[in-house]
């Protein structure tokens, strides 16, 4: 009679490999969703940062203020990023109310500023007054725009997303599927 061997059998040692692949593969997507709801999270964040500091800017001046896209290229691709440099001459209205995110962005950001939201550019922009609600119905006054494009899901689509100075929700016109939040109310007031 043999002595028993002490050890695992093949089996049992595939067995194991294949429970760890499914636990890998199982925290893999973990991450992977929770890497997407944080470039999710930024622009928000971004507009609740971006609102606040024009809302302080306009009780000092009475004006808002507007930039043009920044960063000037839109950060495309799998997990790029780019750093928000501040004293540029593209990004004078940022520089202006003192806004510069602590870690690099994933979208490009501009802000449009409007003497009346009756009248361009308050008007011409998919998160005006007349299509999106976005502005009290009989408001006439000041306001502003703040928007975003960025591709947090990789799919090559650009995902476009906006509010305005008086909304209470994110719009979004184009790749809704890029935004899990999209019908959550938007913070900043």
């Amino acid at each position: 009679m043999r002595p028993r061997q002490k050890g695992f059998t093949l089996i049992e040692a595939l067995i194991v490999v294949a429970i760890a692949a499914v636990l890998a593969s199982i925290a893999y997507l973990v991450l992977q969703k929770w890497i997407l709801e944080a470039r999710f999270s930024e622009v928000e964040t971004v507009f609740n940062d971006l609102a606040v500091k024009q809302k302080a800017f306009f009780n000092d001046r009475k004006h808002y203020v507007a930039n043009g896209w920044y960063p000037p290229t839109l950060p495309v691709g799998p997990d790029v990023n780019q750093a928000w440099l501040g004293g540029r001459p593209q990004c004078i209205g940022f520089d202006t109310i003192d806004f510069r995110p602590e870690t690099p962005v994933y979208h490009q950001y501009r802000m449009i500023a409007c003497k009346n939201v009756l009248l361009a550019p308050c008007t011409a922009g998919p998160c005006n007054s007349l299509t999106q609600g976005n502005f009290p119905q009989n408001y006439t006054g000041p306001g502003f725009i703040l928007e975003a494009l960025g591709d947090v899901n990789k799919d090559g689509n650009i995902g476009n997303y906006c509010v305005t100075s008086h909304s209470n929700k994110l719009v979004i016109w184009n790749n809704a599927e890029d935004w899990e939040g999209q019908n959550d109310e938007y913070s900043a007031q």
